[in-house]
């Protein structure tokens, strides 16, 4: 049996197939993957093929900086409600990602060296 990740957010990692070689015991729901242009375009088939649907996630800090993600969602799964899929563009903080996309008590998959502060209502999985 497979075990269920409500999201995963993937910062650091520039190889999404070594990511998924990882997380191969992992059924992932929902996923962001910081890309740049040398890789924005692989990540995005690469999602496809894997059975997501995606999109092009835009992230904007608090002090103005954009950070360019594919987001893919697995077709066929129902996921956490995300409210910020209304639009392409987050203009919050990346932690809020965490609390909108998952539940108490879900599996989220992060870095291991993630800035994202780490919530003790959800299950972090280090990659």
């Amino acid at each position: 049996m497979v075990d269920r990740v409500e999201l995963a957010i993937i910062e650091k990692s520039k190889n999404i197939i070594d990511f998924f070689e990882k997380t191969s015991p992992y059924e992932i729901i929902s996923i962001y993957f910081l890309v740049d242009l040398s890789n924005i375009s692989f990540i995005r088939e690469y999602l496809i093929k894997q059975n997501y649907t995606t999109r092009l996630f835009i992230h904007i800090d608090e002090n103005g900086m954009k950070k360019e993600y594919i987001y893919g969602k697995l077709k066929g799964k129902n996921g956490v409600f995300n409210e910020h899929c209304k639009n392409s563009v987050f203009r919050k903080n990346i932690q809020d990602i965490v609390n909108i996309s998952s539940n108490s008590g879900d599996s989220v998959i992060i870095d291991v060296n993630s800035n994202i502060i780490v919530n003790e209502n959800r299950n972090f999985i280090y990659i």
